[in-house]
């Protein structure tokens, strides 16, 4: 008989973090912030297992009561400041593959409350059709032609030829929103790069994506995801 092969989600929620304590954990407005992405990845009902890899117990009881469907306990050396998304994601798809056979894997990380399922969708449609990674990107607010560092004493200009240029006549430019990435399982085994060439991106406006990086962000968060969403 043919084993089906599952589309996975994998939410990678670490228990360190600098500048905000418990950051994967912490409650935002009513409840802790990964519950948010697991809720929307069930209602989506795109995917067959909702995975929550962590190197702690409380991340992994919290996310099985909030619906998680499997859980994965990291080990400490992909759960420092210095272990990556693609390192991960291979251990959970080492570890996952000792029960079942997998298609798809959509790393969706536990801060991404904005993601909405329209924009999963999206993402899904892309990737069947491109057949490589898909992930999320926003265009940078300003053109990044006239930008500029600082020394001790001045500034350095990026690109002189362009710093007078009219915004019209330059070239939009996009980075990493870091809200997911998707790709089949063999793109993720066998590309060593998820951000490269033949890669496609969903573009996200500033209110589908948010870095929450400090407590700052983290209120803005707040109170933009409680105007987006009528919250009392």
């Amino acid at each position: 008989m043919k084993v089906k092969k599952l589309n996975i989600a994998i939410i990678p929620a670490r228990y360190g973090s600098k500048r905000i304590k418990h950051k994967n954990i912490k409650k935002f407005i009513t409840k802790p912030i990964i519950l948010y992405v697991i809720d929307l990845l069930k209602k989506t009902k795109f995917f067959d297992l909702i995975v929550v890899s962590s190197d702690n117990k409380r991340i992994l009881n919290i996310a099985k009561q909030g619906g998680a469907n499997y859980l994965i306990n990291r080990p400490k050396e992909l759960a420092n400041d210095k272990a990556d998304t693609r390192s991960v994601i291979l251990h959970s798809i080492s570890e996952l593959e000792k029960k079942f056979e997998l298609k798809k894997i959509f790393c969706v990380y536990p801060t991404s409350v904005f993601l909405t399922k329209k924009i999963i969708k999206n993402a899904l449609e892309l990737e069947k059709r491109t057949k490589n990674y898909v992930f999320s990107a926003i265009q940078y607010d300003h053109p990044i032609q006239r930008s500029f560092t600082k020394n001790y004493k001045n500034i350095k200009l990026n690109n002189p030829k362009k710093i007078f240029s009219r915004t019209q006549d330059l070239k939009k430019n996009y980075h990493d929103a870091a809200q997911f990435y998707l790709a089949s399982k063999e793109k993720w085994t066998k590309s060593k790069s998820i951000i490269c060439n033949e890669a496609s991106f969903v573009e996200l406006t500033k209110f589908e994506a948010m870095d929450i990086d400090n407590l700052d962000d983290w209120k803005f968060a707040e109170i933009l995801y409680k105007n987006k969403n009528n919250f009392n």
